[in-house]
């Protein structure tokens, strides 16, 4: 499969930032909008297999990667640092682990060997060196990175009653809104070998939108062509694979007699309320994932890891959940 990436420019306010499952989710809509039921559960049935397979990251700030969780407390990294004083060094590990991103000089430097992450810790401690640490995210002194503004803002609202057109006692609930800067850009990945079928779709979703709330305006998106990224991840020779979406282990995927840094986390999503599903209930079942930024040893790196597994039936329709994982 090859390698590409596609830019998305922010053009209205938000409910939230795209992970690969609700990227997968918005994709398989628009496959069965542009092609039809039969060619969607054709590709989901025979994911592995199929010529129309697709793999996705999740979204990033544009120039951004998430960070490689890294133990920069571990032994080997403590001994390359002990040379100077400690009140020095423990600010900027406080600091490295909070950032969620490292530049794409940075990712560079990551997946080619050459990040040193002892060397880096001296360098942000004494002020020296190519790496500096910005509100969010390392990078390096050469790149002019400027990370989007964003306010949050909870609303306040009531349910309607769309019976008796009245709202009811008690039914207040919070709605969540993400204000950032007029065209935003965010950068996801994809692998597949239909190039054709992902322009049709990126530019089905340039007329749609995004997660929920479409019929407010909210989550509209500008989607660019897709751009040849393979290079960008060819030179990658690090022994870990590097997540950079979310991912659901299969059996068999995952060394584990070797030393793997990853982070779980559970979550659940709807499916998305219209057609058929429109009056039934669109909670999927919760999932446990690996999360962007996991450093995981895989026994085969040339295969596609991760599984779909259906968690959901409505009607005929089988309800998958995306867990394949995008991996440098």
């Amino acid at each position: 499969m090859n390698t590409y990436r596609v830019t998305m420019k922010a053009k209205s306010t938000m409910t939230d930032f795209a992970d690969s499952q609700t990227l997968f989710g918005a994709f398989c809509w628009a496959i069965r909008d542009l092609y039809g039921s039969e060619r969607l559960e054709k590709i989901l049935d025979n994911f592995l297999d199929c010529e129309d397979t697709f793999i996705l990251s999740s979204t990033f700030p544009k120039g951004l990667f998430p960070k490689p969780i890294i133990n920069f407390t571990d032994n080997e990294v403590i001994d390359k640092f002990r040379v100077i004083d400690y009140k020095l060094t423990s600010p900027v590990i406080k600091k490295l682990n909070k950032i969620r991103y490292i530049s794409e000089e940075v990712f560079k430097d990551f997946i080619t060997g050459r990040f040193d992450a002892g060397k880096i810790i001296i360098d942000l401690a004494l002020k020296k060196g190519v790496y500096i640490l910005e509100n969010d995210f390392l990078c390096k002194t050469s790149e002019n990175i400027k990370l989007q503004r964003i306010k949050v803002i909870n609303d306040m609202r009531n349910n309607l009653n769309r019976l008796t057109n009245s709202t009811e006692e008690g039914n207040l609930f919070y709605h969540k809104r993400i204000y950032i800067e007029k065209d935003a850009e965010f950068n996801f990945y994809v692998k597949t070998k239909n190039e054709v079928m992902i322009n049709s779709v990126l530019k089905y979703l340039s007329d749609s939108a995004l997660l929920g709330d479409k019929s407010t305006g909210m989550n509209v998106y500008e989607f660019s062509n897709p751009e040849d990224a393979g290079d960008l991840f060819a030179e990658s020779k690090i022994e870990k694979s590097y997540l950079l979406s979310k991912y659901i282990p299969q059996n068999g995927d995952i060394d584990w007699s070797k030393k793997n840094n990853y982070q779980l986390v559970s979550l659940n999503y709807r499916v998305e309320s219209r057609e058929e599903f429109l009056t039934e209930d669109n909670v999927k079942k919760q999932v446990v994932y690996m999360t962007e930024g996991s450093l995981i040893h895989l026994n085969n790196r040339e295969r596609i890891n991760g599984c779909l597994p259906v968690i959901k039936e409505i009607g005929r329709s089988k309800i998958y959940q995306n867990g394949l994982g995008f991996f440098v």
